[in-house]
This record gives C-alpha cells, sequence and structure tokens, in this order.
C-alpha cells in the first residue's frame, strides 16, 4: 500500500467498527508550546471523537504554577488533570504526565525531553496498566518517551511511528543508526508528515513510510474574528510573524533586512511579531536596526485564540525561514484564517502551499521585498490568496487527517 492509498482504506466509525483503544506517545512536554504537541493533541481528539478509546503518554515541564503546586503534591488537583486542563485535552482523553526533562540539541533545535530509569519504569507502568490495543509513538528518533516505548513494547503490541522531522545525516547519527534501527525493528507502518521527511526516513531507516501532514481545526481558524488594533488601514498595512525569535533559520533576521523598502513605501506599516525568545530579537533590532523600532510591535507567545485573530486581521503572513523546515504548520494556519501567505522557497512550504501564497527565494532579503511589497500594496491580489489559501487549507483540516491516520491504524490492525 502506498501513501497516496491511505485514503481509501475504509476507516473506523463509533456505529459499526469494533472499538479501538490508542495509547499515543508525545515526546516534548505537554506544558509547552509546540507542533509536534498540537498535533498528539488533536490527534486524541479526533480518535476519541470517532468512538474510540485513547490514552497519552508525555511529559511535563512543570513550570506552570498550578502544575507545579499539583507536582509537588499540594492543592487539590493531580498533576494528570491539571496538565490534561493545561493542554486543552479533550474531556474523556487519559493523560499520563511525567516530570522532568532535559534539553538535548535534536531536528536543528533545542528540544526537552523525557529519558532515563525513571522513564522506562513509566512507560512499562504505562503499557501495562492501559492495556493499548494499539500504541502511535510520534518522533520516534529523539531520545525521549517515543523511542524507549518503542523498545518496550517490542513487538507486543501494533506500534505505528510518525516522523515530524527529517533526518540530517551526521556523524553522530551514523554513530547512532544501529541502536535506532534495532528499537525500531517492531514498527508495523510509518508515517511522515511530508515528502521531504519521508525521503529522509527512508534513506536512514528504510520502510516505505505513508505521508500523512499535521492538521489543523479549520472550520475553528475559520470563524476567528479580525482585531482592529492587528488590522490594517489607509496606507497602514500590518504583517505577521510568528515564530521562535532566537532561532536564526526561522528568518527573522532576513526580514528585517527586507522591511525599510516596505516601510519607505509604506510609512504607517506595522509588523507583529509573535512566538517565544523574543529577548534576543529585540536586542537584534536595537542594535542593527533601530529605524524600523517604531513600526514593530512585540506581541509576545499568544494563545490559540489570539494567534489565528492576528492570523486574520493581518495583511500579510510571513514566513521567512532560512532552512530546517519539515513541514510548516503556521502556513497553513494562517492559510485558514485567511492570511496572505509570502514564504521562502524551501521543499516543504512549496508542497504545502501549492501556488497559494506568494515564494521568495530563501535567504534573499531584496526578493522577500520585491515580493512582500507586491503584495501588501495591492488589495485584490491579497483577496485572491485569501481565497486560494482557504480553499488550500481544506486538505489539512482535521477530519480529513484524522481519517487517514485511522485507516493506517485498521491496516496494522488486520495483518
Amino acid at each position: 500500500m502506498t501513501p497516496s492509498q491511505v485514503g481509501t482504506v475504509t476507516v473506523p466509525h463509533p456505529d459499526g467498527s469494533p472499538q479501538r483503544h490508542v495509547g499515543l506517545v508525545c515526546p516534548y512536554p505537554v506544558d509547552a508550546p509546540g507542533a509536534v504537541q498540537a498535533h498528539v493533541r488533536e490527534l486524541a481528539r479526533s480518535i476519541r471523537s470517532a468512538g474510540h478509546l485513547v490514552s497519552v503518554l508525555a511529559p511535563v515541564e512543570g513550570t506552570h504554577p498550578r502544575l507545579r503546586l499539583a507536582l509537588a503534591g499540594e492543592g487539590d488537583e493531580g498533576a494528570d488533570a491539571v496538565a490534561a486542563d493545561l493542554w486543552g485535552l479533550t474531556e474523556g482523553i487519559d493523560l499520563t504526565v511525567v516530570p522532568g526533562t532535559v534539553r538535548v540539541p535534536y531536528a536543528r533545535s533545542v528540544s526537552l525531553v523525557s529519558a532515563g530509569a525513571r522513564a522506562q519504569q513509566v512507560v512499562d507502568a504505562w503499557l501495562q496498566s492501559t492495556e493499548p490495543d494499539l500504541v502511535h509513538v510520534h518522533e520516534p528518533v529523539a531520545p525521549s518517551l517515543p523511542l524507549i516505548t518503542a523498545q518496550r513494547v517490542g513487538g507486543r503490541i501494533p506500534l505505528v511511528a510518525t516522523f515530524h522531522s527529517g533526518l540530517k545525516p551526521s556523524h553522530a547519527l551514523a554513530e547512532i543508526l544501529p541502536v535506532l534501527r534495532s528499537a525500531l525493528e517492531s514498527v508495523d507502518a510509518r508515517i511522515a508528515v511530508s515528502s521531504q521527511t519521508r525521503a529522509t526516513v527512508v534513506e536512514t531507516l528504510g520502510g516505505d513510510p505513508f505521508v500523512i501532514p499535521n492538521g489543523v481545526r479549520v472550520k475553528r481558524l475559520a470563524r476567528s474574528e479580525p482585531r482592529a488594533p492587528w488590522q490594517e488601514g489607509p496606507g497602514r498595512p500590518t504583517i505577521a510573524f510568528v515564530g521562535r525569535s532566537s532561532e536564526s533559520r526561522k528568518g527573522l533576521g532576513l526580514l528585517l533586512r527586507a522591511l525599510p523598502r516596505i516601510i519607505e513605501r509604506s510609512p504607517g506599516t506595522r509588523v507583529f511579531i509573535a512566538g517565544p525568545g523574543q529577548e534576543h530579537a529585540r536586542e537584534l533590532v536595537a542594535r542593527d536596526h533601530a529605524e524600523l523600532r517604531n513600526s514593530i510591535v512585540w506581541v509576545g507567545e499568544l494563545s490559540e485564540r489570539d494567534k489565528a485573530a492576528l492570523l486574520h486581521s493581518v495583511s500579510a503572513f510571513v514566513a521567512p525561514q532560512l532552512q530546517g523546515e519539515n513541514f510548516g504548520l503556521t502556513i497553513v494556519e494562517a492559510m485558514a484564517s485567511g492570511a496572505p501567505v509570502v514564504a521562502s522557497d524551501l521543499p516543504a512550504f512549496r508542497s504545502v502551499l501549492r501556488g497559494a501564497g506568494r515564494l521568495f527565494r530563501a535567504g534573499d532579503a531584496e526578493d522577500l521585498a520585491d515580493v512582500l511589497e507586491e503584495v501588501v500594496l495591492d488589495p485584490h491580489l491579497r483577496e485572491e490568496m485569501r481565497q486560494t489559501g482557504r480553499a488550500r487549507a481544506a486538505r489539512f483540516d482535521w477530519e480529513v487527517i484524522g481519517r487517514e491516520v485511522m485507516a493506517v491504524y485498521e491496516v496494522v490492525m488486520e495483518r
């Protein structure tokens, strides 16, 4: 069965097929923002809404005051319940959290993961207490709970693995490949979130992964309301950047170099920068781009609701990443929210947009300025981009993605 055939498999429904108990294992703390955590949460919701049981195992960092109290055994709430509430998990989904994380370099970034003897004990206890019919681990190459789970399952339970990041060849990866291949031998089906990720998985680990992208709740994003402070006015276009400002590969520095051209044409331009790591970015602006200080608005980390409202409000959303992107979830969120998208021409972004946005040469500030200027100064073009973007975003709706993932489950269970 090829990745393109996933959608042809019969999908389980609560009124006909047997009820399954699916165990999901998340690699990163659910009390921290991240695309993988969001994917696991929304997949859990989709599985539960299809009438199946869901148990989730995940790390927690424990920085939120409520969760810190619960982990210390203080207050009336248990840590699992508090983490589920903070994560926004649907009622009826079981969550088991593993406190304590360490920072490790992974996927061209620094990730918080849970590992060690304590994590192994928790995995064993979780498998024994939940008794899932199928286990689905996410990002199983990261040194965290999913890899441990794959090792502990050892062929006893049907096992599915989703790869969210590409595997970049390196000396370090070559050193641990035998261990990874051995740990993942028992995986019955592999999923990659993009063709680019799939290619690296095949090259490094072998197998024939399905391609099922990340998803978004399209209807919910489409219903978001614009907010006046973020909207454009006559001669005052608004632009949004959403991402970890402290990571150079996210391209904020490139955007800053492109902005003077836009501001020269439209002095009232405002640029809203959202996401973590803004202290470093503020220092960068103060040191190298002082002329932009009156045009930039730092909005910090936003809730999902506020982020959707921002994307719905602005004249354009810019994704200026330089490298290392395997999908482009925020691009999908922007399209679903109705934002015209300007993005670097990375293969992953090309695959997501497929003509629904405007691309510029990655790393080229002049080309970014040309494309961004064209978009923010042409209202008819922006309206056309909004329409094509919303149409393209429908492919990534969780109603579609959830069915495709559960179709893979059925294939595995029937073997």
